[in-house]
Protein backbone atom coordinates (compact mmCIF):
# COMPACT_ATOMS: atom_id res chain seq x y z
CA UNK A 1 0.00 0.00 0.00
CA UNK A 2 2.67 2.47 0.84
CA UNK A 3 4.49 1.73 -2.15
CA UNK A 4 1.25 2.54 -4.50
CA UNK A 5 0.42 5.64 -2.63
CA UNK A 6 3.40 7.31 -1.83
CA UNK A 7 5.86 5.91 -4.66
CA UNK A 8 7.88 8.58 -6.56
CA UNK A 9 8.62 6.35 -10.11
CA UNK A 10 10.79 9.15 -11.18
CA UNK A 11 13.15 7.91 -8.19
CA UNK A 12 12.59 4.48 -8.64
CA UNK A 13 13.54 4.55 -12.29
CA UNK A 14 16.79 5.93 -11.04
CA UNK A 15 17.15 3.32 -8.03
CA UNK A 16 16.09 0.48 -10.54
CA UNK A 17 18.88 1.45 -13.02
CA UNK A 18 22.82 -0.14 -12.77
CA UNK A 19 24.69 2.71 -11.45
CA UNK A 20 26.88 2.73 -14.36
CA UNK A 21 24.34 2.93 -16.26
CA UNK A 22 22.66 6.51 -14.36
CA UNK A 23 23.59 8.74 -17.27
CA UNK A 24 21.32 11.95 -17.32
CA UNK A 25 19.83 10.66 -21.08
CA UNK A 26 19.18 7.55 -20.00
CA UNK A 27 17.72 8.35 -16.94
CA UNK A 28 15.62 11.31 -18.90
CA UNK A 29 14.50 8.25 -20.89
CA UNK A 30 13.10 6.03 -18.23
CA UNK A 31 11.55 8.96 -16.63
CA UNK A 32 9.39 9.79 -19.30
CA UNK A 33 8.69 6.23 -19.93
CA UNK A 34 7.01 6.58 -16.04
CA UNK A 35 5.84 9.62 -16.57
CA UNK A 36 2.49 9.04 -16.95
CA UNK A 37 1.96 6.44 -14.34
CA UNK A 38 3.37 9.16 -12.00
CA UNK A 39 0.54 11.29 -13.23
CA UNK A 40 -1.99 9.06 -12.56
CA UNK A 41 -0.50 8.68 -9.17
CA UNK A 42 -0.09 12.18 -8.24
CA UNK A 43 -3.05 12.91 -10.02
CA UNK A 44 -5.48 10.67 -8.06
CA UNK A 45 -3.67 9.15 -4.63
CA UNK A 46 -2.57 12.39 -3.43
CA UNK A 47 -6.16 12.76 -3.60
CA UNK A 48 -7.15 9.41 -2.02
CA UNK A 49 -4.72 9.82 0.66
CA UNK A 50 -4.66 13.53 1.87
CA UNK A 51 -8.25 14.46 1.12
CA UNK A 52 -9.14 17.57 -1.59
CA UNK A 53 -9.83 20.97 -0.84
CA UNK A 54 -11.64 22.18 -4.02
CA UNK A 55 -14.17 24.89 -4.05
CA UNK A 56 -17.79 23.95 -4.85
CA UNK A 57 -18.71 23.30 -8.10
CA UNK A 58 -20.62 26.41 -9.72
CA UNK A 59 -22.63 26.85 -12.88
CA UNK A 60 -21.07 30.16 -13.77
CA UNK A 61 -18.28 29.84 -13.49
CA UNK A 62 -15.76 29.35 -16.65
CA UNK A 63 -13.41 26.41 -15.39
CA UNK A 64 -10.47 25.25 -17.53
CA UNK A 65 -8.78 22.23 -18.31
CA UNK A 66 -7.42 20.82 -15.35
CA UNK A 67 -9.57 23.07 -12.25
CA UNK A 68 -10.92 20.35 -10.42
CA UNK A 69 -14.45 21.23 -8.22
CA UNK A 70 -15.96 19.72 -5.39
CA UNK A 71 -19.74 18.45 -6.44
CA UNK A 72 -21.63 16.39 -3.77
CA UNK A 73 -18.45 15.94 -1.87
CA UNK A 74 -17.16 13.88 -5.05
CA UNK A 75 -14.13 15.80 -6.50
CA UNK A 76 -13.61 16.25 -10.20
CA UNK A 77 -11.56 17.45 -12.82
CA UNK A 78 -11.96 19.34 -16.22
CA UNK A 79 -10.56 17.22 -18.92
CA UNK A 80 -12.27 20.34 -21.33
CA UNK A 81 -12.76 24.16 -20.86
CA UNK A 82 -16.59 24.21 -19.88
CA UNK A 83 -19.12 26.38 -18.16
CA UNK A 84 -22.52 25.20 -16.96
CA UNK A 85 -21.71 21.81 -17.58
CA UNK A 86 -22.82 19.59 -14.76
CA UNK A 87 -19.36 17.61 -13.14
CA UNK A 88 -21.40 14.31 -14.18
CA UNK A 89 -20.81 14.89 -17.27
CA UNK A 90 -18.15 12.91 -18.99
CA UNK A 91 -17.77 14.67 -21.86
CA UNK A 92 -16.04 17.21 -19.95
CA UNK A 93 -15.31 16.03 -16.17
CA UNK A 94 -13.47 13.25 -14.46
CA UNK A 95 -13.84 12.38 -11.31
CA UNK A 96 -10.90 11.77 -9.57
CA UNK A 97 -12.10 10.60 -5.90
CA UNK A 98 -15.55 9.64 -4.59
CA UNK A 99 -15.08 10.95 -1.38
CA UNK A 100 -13.37 14.39 -0.68
CA UNK A 101 -12.24 13.53 2.46
CA UNK A 102 -8.38 12.01 3.15
CA UNK A 103 -7.85 8.12 3.58
CA UNK A 104 -6.04 9.35 7.00
CA UNK A 105 -8.53 11.56 8.33
CA UNK A 106 -11.40 8.79 7.73
CA UNK A 107 -9.48 6.06 9.30
CA UNK A 108 -9.62 8.05 12.63
CA UNK A 109 -12.89 8.35 12.21
CA UNK A 110 -15.10 6.88 15.69
CA UNK A 111 -18.20 6.84 17.48
CA UNK A 112 -17.68 9.50 20.28
CA UNK A 113 -19.73 12.04 20.05
CA UNK A 114 -17.38 15.14 18.87
CA UNK A 115 -16.07 12.93 16.20
CA UNK A 116 -19.60 12.34 15.14
CA UNK A 117 -20.27 15.48 15.26
CA UNK A 118 -17.06 16.83 13.21
CA UNK A 119 -18.08 14.06 10.70
CA UNK A 120 -21.72 15.54 9.87
CA UNK A 121 -20.24 19.01 9.60
CA UNK A 122 -17.43 18.49 7.65
CA UNK A 123 -19.74 16.84 5.31
CA UNK A 124 -22.40 19.15 4.99
CA UNK A 125 -20.33 22.39 5.16
CA UNK A 126 -22.19 23.53 8.34
CA UNK A 127 -20.37 25.06 10.92
CA UNK A 128 -18.50 22.65 13.90
CA UNK A 129 -17.87 24.84 17.38
CA UNK A 130 -15.66 22.98 19.80
CA UNK A 131 -15.87 24.49 22.72
CA UNK A 132 -19.41 25.51 21.96
CA UNK A 133 -19.20 28.77 23.71
CA UNK A 134 -23.25 28.64 24.42
CA UNK A 135 -23.52 27.58 20.67
CA UNK A 136 -23.72 24.07 19.25
CA UNK A 137 -22.64 22.87 16.50
CA UNK A 138 -24.84 22.95 13.06
CA UNK A 139 -25.48 19.19 13.76
CA UNK A 140 -25.11 18.24 17.10
CA UNK A 141 -25.71 14.97 19.08
CA UNK A 142 -27.71 14.68 22.57
CA UNK A 143 -27.05 11.69 24.52
CA UNK A 144 -30.48 9.65 25.55
CA UNK A 145 -31.19 8.77 29.36
CA UNK A 146 -31.92 5.34 29.09
CA UNK A 147 -31.88 4.62 33.16
CA UNK A 148 -34.32 2.08 34.16
CA UNK A 149 -35.96 1.98 38.03
CA UNK A 150 -38.11 -1.34 36.91
CA UNK A 151 -36.79 -4.60 36.18
CA UNK A 152 -39.32 -7.23 35.26
CA UNK A 153 -39.58 -10.50 34.76
CA UNK A 154 -42.68 -12.64 33.78
CA UNK A 155 -43.89 -15.73 32.66
CA UNK A 156 -47.16 -16.23 30.57
CA UNK A 157 -49.74 -15.98 32.70
CA UNK A 158 -52.68 -12.75 33.22
CA UNK A 159 -50.19 -11.91 36.29
CA UNK A 160 -46.68 -11.56 35.92
CA UNK A 161 -44.72 -10.95 38.76
CA UNK A 162 -42.74 -7.43 38.77
CA UNK A 163 -39.47 -6.42 40.66
CA UNK A 164 -39.50 -2.60 41.47
CA UNK A 165 -37.56 -0.24 43.45
CA UNK A 166 -40.37 1.38 45.25
CA UNK A 167 -41.39 -0.12 48.30
CA UNK A 168 -45.00 -0.51 46.77
CA UNK A 169 -45.20 -3.99 45.39
CA UNK A 170 -46.99 -3.83 41.59
CA UNK A 171 -48.25 -5.99 39.05
CA UNK A 172 -48.78 -6.31 35.47
CA UNK A 173 -50.44 -8.97 32.86
CA UNK A 174 -48.37 -9.57 30.13
CA UNK A 175 -49.54 -12.20 27.31
CA UNK A 176 -45.87 -13.86 26.66
CA UNK A 177 -42.55 -14.58 28.25
CA UNK A 178 -40.50 -11.51 29.06
CA UNK A 179 -37.56 -10.59 30.33
CA UNK A 180 -36.40 -6.74 30.45
CA UNK A 181 -36.02 -3.71 31.86
CA UNK A 182 -38.22 -1.07 31.35
CA UNK A 183 -36.90 2.75 30.23
CA UNK A 184 -37.90 5.98 31.00
CA UNK A 185 -36.49 7.28 27.85
CA UNK A 186 -40.49 6.41 25.84
CA UNK A 187 -37.98 6.79 21.92
CA UNK A 188 -35.54 4.08 22.47
CA UNK A 189 -33.06 5.66 20.66
CA UNK A 190 -29.84 5.62 22.75
CA UNK A 191 -29.05 9.31 21.05
CA UNK A 192 -30.74 11.96 19.10
CA UNK A 193 -29.09 13.82 16.14
CA UNK A 194 -30.29 17.44 15.40
CA UNK A 195 -30.10 18.67 12.32
CA UNK A 196 -30.84 22.29 10.73
CA UNK A 197 -33.74 22.10 8.34
CA UNK A 198 -32.09 24.86 6.06
CA UNK A 199 -29.72 22.04 5.29
CA UNK A 200 -31.83 19.19 5.17
CA UNK A 201 -35.60 20.28 4.81
CA UNK A 202 -37.21 16.93 4.39
CA UNK A 203 -36.93 13.40 5.90
CA UNK A 204 -36.92 12.58 2.10
CA UNK A 205 -34.60 14.72 0.46
CA UNK A 206 -31.14 12.86 -0.35
CA UNK A 207 -29.27 14.81 2.04
CA UNK A 208 -31.01 12.68 4.92
CA UNK A 209 -30.06 9.88 4.22
CA UNK A 210 -26.61 10.92 3.49
CA UNK A 211 -26.34 11.94 7.37
CA UNK A 212 -28.42 8.84 8.32
CA UNK A 213 -25.65 6.75 6.60
CA UNK A 214 -22.99 8.33 8.29
CA UNK A 215 -24.45 7.74 11.63
CA UNK A 216 -24.73 4.35 10.63
CA UNK A 217 -21.37 3.55 9.63
CA UNK A 218 -19.38 5.06 12.51
CA UNK A 219 -22.03 4.40 15.74
CA UNK A 220 -21.08 1.38 17.90
CA UNK A 221 -22.72 -1.33 16.76
CA UNK A 222 -26.40 -2.26 18.28
CA UNK A 223 -27.01 1.25 19.24
CA UNK A 224 -29.65 3.06 17.81
CA UNK A 225 -30.23 6.91 16.88
CA UNK A 226 -33.43 9.05 16.54
CA UNK A 227 -33.12 12.22 14.51
CA UNK A 228 -35.05 15.78 15.02
CA UNK A 229 -34.94 18.90 13.00
CA UNK A 230 -34.76 22.48 14.03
Amino acid sequence: MSFSYECDFNLQAQRLTPITKRQAVRLGMLQSIVEPIQWNRDNFFNSYIEGDSATTWSSVTAYLRYDRVNYQNRIYEAIEDNTNKIPTNTEYWVQVVADFRGARERIKYNCQKIMLEWILNKWFAATFRQPSTGLTSDFYIVSNDRDSNTFYTAETSLISAVYSTSSVPEFASLSEDYIGETSINTSGANFTVFYPAATIPSTSDDKYFQMTSLINRYKIYGSTAEYTSY
